[in-house]
């Protein structure tokens, strides 16, 4: 049977520790996997408990002993690099607070369609709005859909008039 070796108090809390504060949940499952080993569990019960496979388990308890709990951190991988780097996401975040209107857009507030369009314009950096949306998410952004108002085009004195019929309207119903 494998098991980790036994666990010292220190290690025990900082594996606790790390049960609270790390956000990952695959790195998650693998301290849970480890602090069970270390209470004594075997690794086809940890396994079931877990709804993993025993060599899965096996290999977590390896990467424990060779490496402690950084061993079980998810290490970063290699992969295109973002095409929002940092200059423009500084950009971005000066283009979302400017109005479109400073900047000769005939509406008053950014949708996503027409911010990705002017960064294309601006940076030849072309984002699908969807992704634009998480990524001014990631940057701390939250935005509505734009509620279109044309009351200011009304004529104040046939409004009035028309309203007062749509009243009088109802009653004789």
């Amino acid at each position: 049977m494998k098991y980790v070796h036994e666990l010292p108090e220190t290690e025990q809390e900082r594996i606790e520790h790390a049960l609270r504060h790390w956000k990952k949940a695959k790195e998650v499952r693998r301290v849970r996997a480890v602090r069970l080993s270390g209470k004594g569990w075997c690794v086809p019960h940890i396994a079931e408990a877990l709804d993993m496979t025993p060599l899965t388990i096996r290999k977590w308890i390896d990467w424990y002993e060779q490496d402690g709990l950084d061993g079980l951190r998810t290490a970063p991988r290699s992969g295109r690099p973002p095409k929002a780097d940092e200059d423009y996401r500084e950009l971005l975040e000066e283009v979302i607070q400017t109005p479109p209107r400073e900047m000769g857009y005939p509406f008053n507030r950014w949708t996503l369609y027409y911010l990705a369009r002017y960064m294309e314009q601006e940076t030849g950096v072309s984002l699908h709005h969807r992704y634009l949306s998480e990524l001014l998410h990631k940057m701390g952004f939250t935005y509505k859909r734009p509620r279109h108002d044309l009351s200011h085009r009304r004529d104040p004195e046939i409004y009035k008039q028309k309203k007062e019929e749509l009243e009088t309207l109802k009653k004789g119903l």
